[in-house]
C-alpha cells in the first residue's frame, strides 16, 4: 500500500479511508499527523481486510488542532465507518462531504488494494462558509 503525494508529509488534520466497489463504503475516519496515521493503517489488518471489496482510497484535509476531534466526530456520525474507534467526546463540527460538494483541495489517492454509499471524493472536506 503506497502513501499518497508528498503533500501529506507535514499535514495535520482529518482523513477518510474508503474502498471502491459497488457499493463503496467508508472504512476508517481519523485525525492527527496524516503521514503517521496512514503509515499505521498500511499495516492495520482491520483496515486492509476491506481491500477485498475494492481499492482502498484516502482523502484528507488540514484542520486546526482544536477542531480535529469535532470534525472527526461529525464524519464518523455521518459516514458510519466499518472500522471505528470510540468517537471523540466532543461536539461534532459539520464540514462539507469529502465525496463531492464545495471546497477543499485534496484529491483521492490509492493507499491499497480494493465499502456503500460513498462516491470517490472530488474534494477534501472543510468547514462550511
Amino acid at each position: 500500500m503506497a502513501l499518497p503525494w508528498p503533500s501529506v508529509i507535514d499535514t495535520v488534520g482529518v482523513y477518510v479511508i474508503w474502498h471502491e466497489g459497488n457499493p463503496s463504503r467508508v472504512v476508517r475516519v481519523g485525525h492527527g499527523e496524516i503521514r503517521e496515521r496512514l503509515h499505521y493503517h498500511q499495516e492495520d489488518p482491520e483496515v486492509l481486510a476491506y481491500s477485498r471489496f475494492g481499492t482502498l482510497r484516502v482523502t484528507w484535509a488540514a484542520v486546526q488542532s482544536d477542531q480535529m476531534e469535532g470534525v472527526e466526530r461529525y464524519l464518523v456520525e455521518h459516514w458510519k465507518p466499518l472500522v471505528e474507534d470510540r468517537p471523540p467526546k466532543v461536539v461534532p463540527i459539520a464540514v462539507n462531504s469529502p465525496f463531492g460538494g464545495l471546497g477543499g483541495s485534496r484529491a483521492a489517492s490509492c493507499i491499497g488494494t480494493t465499502p456503500t454509499e460513498a462516491r470517490p471524493p472530488r474534494q477534501a472536506c472543510r468547514r462550511p462558509n
